[in-house]
């Protein structure tokens, strides 16, 4: 019986199977031992068949040396250590961004500084009259004493 590498590779799961009858599974064999593509489709097939079904296989349980093994590196292991309280985190993230929020707030009062500068030119440069009857912000004193040219004392 001669067989053409199609009709082989379409029977091959049967052969994997064992359902084939005796003179077809010899007749199989002889083709596969000749044909090196159908051989590969076979092995192919057969670890394909295996992989199913191991996937669906229960683990196995392990070995006594493997859990001896295991036991022994446990052992030598420090002992787990407690993870560091909030509040510890927060004072390290605190020291951390200290330095930034240093620089943040001396560019704050350095631009507030800058922006606020004209106005209170603008104040000096004004008559005392007028910034007495506007009703200004500053008190009296001082603007009395920026007329006499008196300084205050606090």
């Amino acid at each position: 019986m001669t067989l053409h590498c199609r009709q082989v590779q379409k029977a091959l799961r049967a052969f994997h199977d064992g359902t084939m009858p005796g003179e077809c599974a010899a007749a199989i064999e002889a083709h596969l031992g000749q044909c090196a593509g159908c051989r590969t489709a076979a092995r192919r097939q057969a670890l394909t068949k295996l992989l199913r079904a191991g996937s669906r296989a229960p683990a196995p349980a392990p070995s006594d040396f493997f859990m001896t093994r295991l036991r022994g590196a446990l052992q030598d292991c420090p002992p787990p250590q407690p993870a560091p309280a909030m509040a510890e985190l927060l004072v390290r993230a605190g020291l951390r961004l200290a330095p930034a929020m240093a620089a943040m707030a001396l560019i704050i009062s350095i631009s507030s500084a800058w922006f606020a500068a004209p106005a209170y030119n603008a104040l000096l440069a004004a008559p005392a009259e007028e910034l007495l009857l506007e009703d200004h912000p500053l008190s009296t004193d001082l603007i009395l004493a920026a007329l006499t040219g008196e300084t205050i004392e606090r």
